[in-house]
């Protein structure tokens, strides 16, 4: 019998990485130890998340940049980023918690409060990269004026 093992985090269902059509008999080289170690029912910790693994149906592409896993359960497709409300300056909300959010400057923050704050001492467009397990990518420009 073959399987597609999608390796995720638990708490977030980020998509880590999967191994598509993986037979019982034959484990891919990589996935030998997480597989073994999963099956005797322990969870792996990848960069300080615990991740577990399951079998699924057949995708075409299970690239965690369109997918994720959903309750632990299935794998769900990405939907749209939420709208991002900008009408403030200096201000982005409607941020879901979670969100790895990359500033113009290429530093990574985890915004969990639903609202990011930034200053400048220019006025200017900045650009702001989203990233959610649950949601498509997202990029926008926030026009700031001093």
């Amino acid at each position: 019998m073959d399987y597609q093992f999608v390796l995720y985090e638990v708490r977030t269902g980020r998509i880590i990485s999967c191994a598509d059509t993986v037979s019982t008999e034959s484990i891919v080289e990589g996935f030998e130890l997480v597989v073994a170690d999963l099956n005797k029912g322990n969870k792996v910790r990848t960069q300080g998340e615990a991740v577990d693994y399951i079998c699924s149906g057949s995708y075409s592409d299970l690239s965690p940049d369109r997918y994720y896993v959903q309750d632990n359960i299935k794998v769900m497709p990405k939907s749209s980023f939420p709208k991002l409300d900008t009408s403030r300056n200096g201000l982005i909300r409607n941020i879901p918690e979670g969100t790895v959010v990359m500033w113009p400057d290429l530093q990574e923050t985890v915004e969990d409060t639903g609202i990011l704050e930034f200053d400048s001492n220019v006025s200017g467009v900045f650009e702001f990269y989203f990233s959610h397990p649950k949601y498509l990518s997202k990029t926008i420009e926030v026009e700031f004026h001093v």
